[in-house]
């Protein structure tokens, strides 16, 4: 899925189910593609997800990053890519339904940090039946 700044996605995590998206980062005008400067540098540009009962709310009910493996960037042909990947083991036992989420993406190469708040939107998790 294409997508720039501020774009809306809703996601629905099924515990005990592995799940993944992935978004092709779009900088610039509608339309246009391309790799944002110095997205193939490692560890220049760094994802966090979070999942929130409430936007403000202190509480994480769930985070994926970078750092964590749980986002990765990476490219398709000229089109910056970012992957968001949770295990089925680490939706087991969480005890949410809804939330809020967004996914900024930081351009540490440069001063201050470039970030961009790639995607937002609601979260939801689909409790399991069958366990095992």
């Amino acid at each position: 899925m294409p997508v720039g700044a501020h774009a809306y996605d809703e996601l629905v995590f099924a515990e005990g189910a592995t799940f993944t998206r992935t978004w092709a980062y779009v900088e610039g005008p509608e339309g246009t593609t391309g790799l944002p400067a110095g997205w193939t540098t490692p560890g220049r540009w760094t994802g966090l997800l979070q999942v929130r009962s409430k936007p403000g709310n202190a509480t994480v009910l769930l985070e994926a990053s970078t750092a964590l493996g749980s986002i990765t960037l990476g490219t398709v042909g000229s089109d910056a890519t970012v992957t968001l990947t949770v295990p089925a083991d680490a939706l087991v036992g969480m005890t949410w339904r809804d939330g809020y989420y967004d996914l900024k993406l930081r351009d540490t190469g440069v001063s201050p940090n470039f970030v961009v708040r790639l995607v937002q939107g609601r979260a939801h998790l689909d409790r399991q039946v069958t366990v095992g």
